[in-house]
């Protein structure tokens, strides 16, 4: 039986993509899928957090031709399985208001094909709206996510503290539920 597809979906952005998650996600999806990883304009990521295991596997990955990503663009959502998006800081700037990747993301969800985000690669979601008045796509499915609390202490790159957190013109705040530290 042939192997159905996975698309992970990586941010362009110079905050990059982490260099642990994203090989999780490969590691953990390469058995099941045949992965195609795609960014925004077909941009190489920026990998960070990398250690000196990251960086071999990231190598021979590269070496087999396996990390040239392709355009958001040229992907159809009906292609794929499932979409994983693994923790990248870049993503609130490029992904959560790309909106091919809105469009993969809410053919997913008509679908019923599975959607992972992890850590920061969650603000991609953000870019799935649909109807009108456009509203998110994901607003009554049940998520899972760490507390914001976990996330401004883990990402003091890029909020320095709850107000510039909250304030951030990447995680609107109608979207957040907030909660008293």
């Amino acid at each position: 039986m042939a192997k159905q597809s996975c698309l992970i979906v990586l941010s362009a952005s110079p905050l990059g993509v982490s260099a642990p998650s994203f090989l999780q996600c490969y590691k953990l999806t390469q058995s099941a899928f045949n992965i195609e990883i795609a960014t925004p304009e077909a941009t190489p990521p920026v990998f960070i957090d990398k250690d000196d295991q990251s960086s071999r596997w990231l190598n021979d990955i590269a070496a087999k031709n396996l990390l040239e990503p392709r355009s958001l663009s040229e992907v159809q959502g009906g292609q794929y399985s499932c979409v994983v998006v693994p923790h990248s800081p870049g993503a609130s700037e490029d992904l959560a208001s790309c909106k091919v990747l809105g469009k993969i993301l809410t053919h997913c969800l008509a679908e019923r094909k599975p959607v992972c985000a992890i850590g920061l690669g969650v603000c991609a979601l953000l870019s799935a709206v649909k109807g009108e008045p456009p509203q998110w796509a994901f607003r009554d499915i049940a998520l899972t996510g760490t507390k914001q609390r976990k996330m401004i202490r883990r990402h003091n790159k890029l909020a320095t503290d709850y107000k510039s957190f909250l304030s951030s013109t990447h995680l609107p705040g109608n979207v957040l539920l907030l909660q008293k530290l």
